[in-house]
Protein backbone atom coordinates (compact mmCIF):
# COMPACT_ATOMS: atom_id res chain seq x y z
CA UNK A 1 0.00 0.00 0.00
CA UNK A 2 1.25 3.50 -0.81
CA UNK A 3 0.95 4.74 2.78
CA UNK A 4 3.54 2.13 3.81
CA UNK A 5 6.25 3.58 1.56
CA UNK A 6 9.34 4.51 3.62
CA UNK A 7 9.41 7.99 2.05
CA UNK A 8 6.12 8.76 3.82
CA UNK A 9 7.40 7.88 7.32
CA UNK A 10 7.62 11.55 8.45
CA UNK A 11 3.98 12.21 7.57
CA UNK A 12 2.41 8.77 8.13
CA UNK A 13 0.03 10.04 10.88
CA UNK A 14 -1.35 12.59 8.40
CA UNK A 15 -2.08 10.08 5.60
CA UNK A 16 -5.74 9.29 5.04
CA UNK A 17 -6.73 6.22 3.07
CA UNK A 18 -9.64 6.79 0.71
CA UNK A 19 -11.43 3.54 -0.14
CA UNK A 20 -12.16 2.70 -3.77
CA UNK A 21 -15.72 1.47 -4.11
CA UNK A 22 -15.93 0.65 -7.80
CA UNK A 23 -13.48 -0.50 -10.41
CA UNK A 24 -13.13 1.50 -13.61
CA UNK A 25 -11.34 -0.25 -16.49
CA UNK A 26 -7.94 1.20 -17.36
CA UNK A 27 -6.14 1.55 -20.64
CA UNK A 28 -7.95 4.01 -22.89
CA UNK A 29 -7.52 7.74 -22.28
CA UNK A 30 -10.45 9.71 -23.58
CA UNK A 31 -9.86 12.88 -25.57
CA UNK A 32 -11.99 16.00 -25.39
CA UNK A 33 -13.77 15.10 -28.63
CA UNK A 34 -14.59 11.58 -27.43
CA UNK A 35 -16.46 12.85 -24.38
CA UNK A 36 -19.78 14.61 -23.97
CA UNK A 37 -22.27 15.65 -21.35
CA UNK A 38 -22.02 16.71 -17.74
CA UNK A 39 -22.20 14.28 -14.82
CA UNK A 40 -23.98 15.70 -11.76
CA UNK A 41 -23.63 12.80 -9.33
CA UNK A 42 -26.26 10.66 -7.66
CA UNK A 43 -29.91 11.38 -8.50
CA UNK A 44 -31.07 10.37 -5.02
CA UNK A 45 -28.69 12.86 -3.44
CA UNK A 46 -29.73 15.57 -5.91
CA UNK A 47 -33.31 15.16 -4.67
CA UNK A 48 -32.19 15.54 -1.03
CA UNK A 49 -32.55 19.23 -0.12
CA UNK A 50 -30.51 18.84 3.07
CA UNK A 51 -27.36 18.14 1.02
CA UNK A 52 -27.39 21.35 -0.99
CA UNK A 53 -27.27 25.01 -0.10
CA UNK A 54 -29.61 26.00 -2.98
CA UNK A 55 -32.65 24.17 -4.37
CA UNK A 56 -31.56 21.57 -6.92
CA UNK A 57 -33.94 22.99 -9.52
CA UNK A 58 -32.13 26.36 -9.36
CA UNK A 59 -28.75 24.67 -9.54
CA UNK A 60 -29.66 22.51 -12.56
CA UNK A 61 -31.25 25.54 -14.28
CA UNK A 62 -28.00 27.48 -13.80
CA UNK A 63 -25.98 24.66 -15.39
CA UNK A 64 -28.45 24.55 -18.31
CA UNK A 65 -28.12 28.34 -18.82
CA UNK A 66 -24.33 28.02 -18.91
CA UNK A 67 -24.37 24.95 -21.15
CA UNK A 68 -27.46 25.12 -23.36
CA UNK A 69 -28.18 21.93 -25.25
CA UNK A 70 -25.68 19.83 -23.26
CA UNK A 71 -27.07 16.58 -21.87
CA UNK A 72 -26.92 16.35 -18.08
CA UNK A 73 -26.39 12.93 -16.52
CA UNK A 74 -26.79 11.36 -13.10
CA UNK A 75 -26.51 7.89 -11.66
CA UNK A 76 -29.03 6.33 -9.29
CA UNK A 77 -27.30 4.61 -6.43
CA UNK A 78 -29.60 5.93 -3.70
CA UNK A 79 -33.39 6.08 -3.93
CA UNK A 80 -34.70 9.58 -3.21
CA UNK A 81 -37.37 10.13 -0.58
CA UNK A 82 -39.11 12.43 -3.03
CA UNK A 83 -38.38 12.09 -6.75
CA UNK A 84 -37.97 15.30 -8.76
CA UNK A 85 -38.33 15.83 -12.49
CA UNK A 86 -34.92 17.35 -13.25
CA UNK A 87 -34.85 16.24 -16.91
CA UNK A 88 -31.59 14.32 -16.46
CA UNK A 89 -30.36 11.19 -18.16
CA UNK A 90 -30.35 8.88 -15.11
CA UNK A 91 -28.46 5.58 -15.37
CA UNK A 92 -28.44 2.76 -12.82
CA UNK A 93 -25.38 2.60 -10.58
CA UNK A 94 -22.79 0.02 -11.69
CA UNK A 95 -24.68 -0.99 -14.85
CA UNK A 96 -22.87 -3.20 -17.40
CA UNK A 97 -21.07 -0.31 -19.17
CA UNK A 98 -20.73 1.87 -16.06
CA UNK A 99 -16.98 2.49 -16.34
CA UNK A 100 -17.09 3.45 -20.01
CA UNK A 101 -20.25 5.50 -19.52
CA UNK A 102 -18.78 7.42 -16.60
CA UNK A 103 -15.42 8.12 -18.16
CA UNK A 104 -17.16 9.28 -21.34
CA UNK A 105 -18.43 12.38 -19.55
CA UNK A 106 -16.79 15.62 -20.62
CA UNK A 107 -17.16 17.23 -17.21
CA UNK A 108 -18.24 16.30 -13.71
CA UNK A 109 -19.60 18.80 -11.24
CA UNK A 110 -20.72 18.31 -7.67
CA UNK A 111 -23.47 20.55 -6.30
CA UNK A 112 -23.41 18.91 -2.87
CA UNK A 113 -22.28 21.20 -0.12
CA UNK A 114 -23.01 18.93 2.80
CA UNK A 115 -21.80 15.48 1.67
CA UNK A 116 -18.78 14.04 3.40
CA UNK A 117 -17.10 12.75 0.26
CA UNK A 118 -17.99 12.26 -3.40
CA UNK A 119 -16.23 9.08 -4.56
CA UNK A 120 -17.21 8.89 -8.24
CA UNK A 121 -15.28 11.97 -9.50
CA UNK A 122 -12.21 10.78 -7.57
CA UNK A 123 -12.47 7.32 -9.14
CA UNK A 124 -12.63 8.73 -12.63
CA UNK A 125 -9.84 11.26 -12.06
CA UNK A 126 -7.77 8.51 -10.43
CA UNK A 127 -8.22 6.40 -13.51
CA UNK A 128 -6.55 9.20 -15.48
CA UNK A 129 -9.26 9.50 -18.09
CA UNK A 130 -10.61 12.94 -17.41
CA UNK A 131 -9.04 14.71 -14.47
CA UNK A 132 -11.42 17.61 -15.12
CA UNK A 133 -13.43 17.51 -11.90
CA UNK A 134 -15.00 20.82 -10.85
CA UNK A 135 -16.72 21.84 -7.63
CA UNK A 136 -19.31 24.60 -7.86
CA UNK A 137 -20.52 26.05 -4.58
Amino acid sequence: MVRDMPALDPIRPLVTVIPKTSAVPSGHRATFHETSGVFLGDYGKLCGPALMDHPVEEWVAAVRRCLPGVLLHAVQQYKPREAKDLRLDVAPYLHADYGSWLTGMRMMVSPFRFCTFEMVPIEVAGDGRTGRGVRLS
